[in-house]
């Protein structure tokens, strides 16, 4: 589904020197799987997954979607892939705090001119259980209430893969089980989850676990 081949990604520091924060990646990520990323901060996890999300192109290398590069994609081609087959939830939620839960979760169904986008919405904030608090302003939402919006809104345009950065990093032990489950749920119902994480505990919900370290595959 997606493959990397020997990716690198460089960041140059000086004239004479350079840092790599990936080298020489090699990966074959299946449709279906639920992949967990595990290592240190700093060890280049959230790196790995933004140019597997295409948030970040290789300084390297070449990554596969469905066996075509992603260099030959035209831009609106990749755009649209990104808007419609990927969904992405940060650490940090990125909700607007000004807008409501359902407002939220619209945004991504409005980029993709979904006509039917008010009965997705629903549906996905029904799926994490934030329908009833579909009115309220993100601002007033308590952090694992934003989390599960901030799922909502990578559902709502039925994504084939889920990008996931330390999702339950600024939760509580509480609600980072209810969205550790959540994500298992959508597993189970045939979504492709990459999860980037530094806690341990997560690798039960992975069928592939891949440990980074100082920008290498261990």
């Amino acid at each position: 589904m997606i493959k990397l081949e020997n990716v690198s990604k460089v960041y140059r520091i000086s004239n004479i020197d350079n840092f790599y924060a990936l080298k020489n990646i090699n990966l074959n990520i299946r449709q279906g799987e639920f992949v967990v990323i595990l290592g240190r901060s700093g060890s280049g996890k959230t790196t790995l997954l933004n140019i597997l999300s295409r948030l970040d192109e290789p300084t390297e290398g070449i990554v596969l979607y469905h066996g075509e590069s992603i260099d030959k994609l035209t831009t609106n081609t990749l755009l649209n892939i990104r808007n419609q087959q990927f969904g992405y939830i940060f650490q940090s939620f990125y909700l607007e705090p000004e807008y409501t839960a359902f407002d939220n979760v619209s945004i991504p169904a409005l980029i993709a001119r979904n006509k039917t986008y008010k009965h997705k919405v629903i549906e996905s904030l029904d799926l994490v259980g934030m329908l009833s608090k579909q009115k309220i302003k993100a601002k007033n939402l308590s952090g694992g209430e934003q989390q599960r919006v901030a799922i909502a809104r990578a559902l709502v345009n039925d994504p084939q893969v889920i990008f996931a950065d330390e999702p339950t990093g600024n939760l509580d032990s509480y609600n980072h089980d209810i969205i550790m489950s959540l994500l298992k749920k959508l597993h189970d119902n045939g979504k492709t989850i990459i999860l980037v994480t530094h806690d341990e505990s997560n690798i039960k919900y992975a069928t592939k676990v891949i440990r980074i370290k100082d920008g290498v595959i261990e």
